[in-house]
């Protein structure tokens, strides 16, 4: 296996997780309120479903969602409920006082940024296109162990990016007011909303297409 192919696998990692997204919102705000180990469980359930969506691209996924619009669909709907409620939820938490919140448990945290990861079809097709990409030249396939290899360095370099989010987002919670904080938290839940209406805008819309196919 190229040492070059590992390298890359690790840089796609922070490259993707790097981008201001939902999830990076999200570990900061967490970690800005919270502190660190309370951002940490995001980001570790965000990086598991990028090494996953990684390693189903480099077996062949992404052919069953060119095939299979169902697959889309499903996400688009899942994905934007979850984004809808999760974007609710924030807001109204930030109207309450910062002391009287109950903070998530870790395997509740880890599994609530797993689920919205997971049901986020542009992670899906981005990571499953690029694990296609990434194969060396001449290969069609990968063995098991290079697959596992691969979409762990993946799983590294998203959470390294992401960790670190939540550590330096810790320290800046601590010299910022807690009316800068609340501010975050509005503007976390409005993103996860926007997100969230939007996949449910391209459901409807893949739904009218075919409903009109028929």
């Amino acid at each position: 296996m190229s040492f070059w192919f590992l390298v890359s696998c690790f840089f796609i990692g922070i490259a993707v997780s790097s981008s201001v997204g939902p999830i990076f919102i999200w570990t900061f705000n967490r970690g800005a309120r919270y502190g660190f180990f309370q951002a940490f469980p995001i980001a570790l359930g965000a990086a598991l479903v990028d090494g996953i969506y990684f390693s189903l691209g480099l077996l062949g996924g992404l052919k069953l969602l060119e095939t299979s619009r169902n697959i889309l669909l499903g996400m688009d709907i899942i994905g934007g409920i979850i984004l809808v409620v999760l974007g609710a939820r924030t807001i109204m938490e930030h109207q309450k006082q910062i002391q009287n919140i109950q903070v998530s448990g870790f395997f509740k945290s880890v599994s609530k940024s797993f689920l919205v990861t997971l049901f986020n079809p542009f992670t899906a097709l981005f990571f499953m296109f690029v694990s296609v990409q990434l194969l060396p030249a001449g290969m069609l396939s990968l063995s098991a162990w290079q697959v596992a290899m691969g979409s762990t360095m993946v799983f590294g370099g998203s959470l390294c990016i992401l960790s670190t989010v939540g550590l330096i987002a810790s320290y800046v919670g601590n010299a910022i007011s807690h009316r800068a904080l609340r501010l975050v938290s509005l503007c976390t839940g409005t993103l996860f909303l926007i997100a969230g209406v939007y996949l449910l805008c391209d459901f409807v819309l893949n739904m009218i297409k075919i409903i009109r196919a028929w």
